[in-house]
């Protein structure tokens, strides 16, 4: 019934999360310090369930940085929005699939403890109690996949997770095998030792001794003179066999070890199956837990009545209408957020965001930061129309301008942010985007502005872009010159809104 694929890492299950080429280098290195830029807060808002909280936290910290990757994620998510009924019955069905394997473990474990060191009957009753629930276990797996196959084709899908998952029931549903593994399990899930005849096939190798034994049948009825023949005397060779196998009747008091190796042989194959169907298609209840908080989260956008949408892939990003996230799912009124519009082109190595405090600095940062982790992730953002360029990786170092510092607290702030800065410089790779909001405001404005200068020129020479909040307006100075940095601040006019700046040099 199953054939079952095979990777470098042993089995690979079937997953609506990654393609089947997927490959680590389709991943960025996890993004750190993003309950910084508010992501918990974020999460939480959409859903209080944490489960669904961990499942897109997951997701949402390891950006995917191939646009066929995301394209597959993002078609599932439309597939799921599409067909709304459909994935609260699809979780419970494959969390099924987990459910099955964890409790027949459990009864094992339970029943092998129990007969642990017992005389030879007790271990082949007990093997009969394990075997009968093995065969009620892969009954109600295989009555599980035609729950699915019925669901999935009453739903009208068109991305290619959704539908490979389609075919691959489908091809087990319709699998003439499964009448027989059906009626098996039928025969076994009511086994009793009183009423049944086993048919028991010795293999004997060239040399004539017994190599393997196996249960070749079971027949719910007894002989017609089971009395009159014993065990060693009904060897008898048809002309028809194979010369290395013989077979044998006989009824279960006959030798109890036997019958009891016998049925445990068939709980291991009955035990084969239904873990190699769970293992095939059990991860997929964790990934629809994804999938439900991209549900909720489609709902709460619905409701704060902003427009969202799907960025397309392009070399520069270019992004109309930006709303914050945190501040559209946790603001009574939700038309108060103020939206924003976001360029960065190709040739650009940095941007300076300036501007008093209280102005919006920081949430348009974070604005713009989550709509690269959701865009990577598959998900789709608050904005009128969005482009973005994929990134390597999305580094986040954060310090709040509005916190009150302590004069005690300066040095050791400083320190800490130095040795963050450090752990990104060597863990960044090149064509990553690095956020800093605030850094280096502890220490004095001119050697705060010249160090910072040396550090982004630094990851400039590597390949790494950066978008950086601060209100060291010497730095902004240094890069008057530059057209590949640009300098912008929020708007003295209209509030919470961001605007290309001139920058003029101050005389010292």
């Amino acid at each position: 019934v199953l054939t079952v694929s095979h990777c470098k890492g042993g089995l690979k299950m079937l997953s609506l999360l990654f393609l089947d080429d997927y490959l680590e280098t389709d991943e960025a290195p996890e993004i750190t310090h993003a309950n910084d830029i508010m992501l918990d807060k974020v999460l939480s808002a959409v859903t209080p369930d944490i489960r669904l909280q961990n499942a897109a936290l997951k997701v949402l910290c390891k950006p995917l940085v191939g646009e066929h990757q995301i394209i597959y994620r993002r078609e599932i998510a439309k597939d799921f929005l599409a067909n709304k009924l459909s994935l609260s019955k699809m979780k419970e069905l494959f969390r099924q699939f987990c459910n099955f394997k964890l409790e027949y473990q459990s009864r094992k474990k339970q029943i092998y403890r129990l007969s642990s060191g017992q005389d030879g009957t007790t271990q082949m009753l007990d093997a009969v109690k394990l075997v009968q629930f093995g065969a009620y276990a892969l009954k109600k797996q295989i009555n599980l996949i035609n729950d699915i196959h019925s669901l999935l084709c009453a739903a009208e899908t068109t991305s290619c997770g959704i539908n490979r998952i389609k075919q691959r029931v489908s091809v087990i549903v319709q699998s003439s095998d499964m009448h027989t593994l059906l009626e098996y399990a039928g025969i076994f899930e009511h086994y009793t030792l009183e009423e049944t005849v086993h048919d028991m096939k010795f293999n004997i190798d060239e040399s004539g001794k017994m190599s393997g034994l196996e249960l070749s049948k079971v027949r719910t009825e007894l002989s017609k003179k089971p009395e009159a023949e014993s065990l060693f005397s009904i060897f008898r060779k048809k002309k028809t066999e194979p010369l290395t196998e013989i077979k044998a009747q006989f009824n279960p008091n006959d030798n109890t070890l036997l019958i009891t190796n016998a049925i445990r042989d068939v709980t291991a194959a009955i035990e084969f199956v239904i873990n190699s169907i769970s293992d095939e298609f059990g991860g997929i209840s964790d990934e629809l837990m994804f999938y439900d908080f991209v549900m909720k989260y489609c709902e709460a956008l619905d409701k704060s009545g902003v427009a969202y949408c799907f960025p397309e892939f392009s070399n520069d990003t270019k992004i109309s209408g930006l709303y914050d996230l945190y501040l559209l799912f946790t603001r009574f009124d939700p038309s108060t957020v103020v939206p924003n519009g976001f360029v960065l082109k190709k040739d650009t190595k940095g941007i300076l965001i300036g501007g008093d405090n209280s102005s919006g600095k920081t949430v348009y940062l974070r604005s713009i930061a989550m709509a690269y982790i959701f865009t990577q992730a598959g998900l789709p953002i608050p904005a009128n129309s969005a482009q973005v360029a994929l990134q390597n990786g999305l580094s986040i170092q954060m310090a709040s301008a509005e916190k009150t510092l302590r004069a005690s607290d300066s040095v050791g702030r400083f320190e800490e942010e130095v040795i963050e800065l450090k752990d990104m410089i060597n863990t960044i790779s090149p064509n990553s985007l690095a956020f800093f909001n605030e850094i280096f405001q502890t220490t004095d404005y001119a050697e705060g502005a010249e160090g910072l200068y040396c550090i982004l020129e630094y990851l400039n020479r590597k390949g790494i872009r950066w978008i950086l909040v601060t209100h060291l307006t010497q730095l902004a100075n240094m890069y008057s010159e530059q057209s590949s940095v640009r300098t912008l601040l929020m708007s003295s006019v209209e509030k919470y809104k961001v605007c290309n700046s001139k920058v003029v040099k101050r005389p010292s």
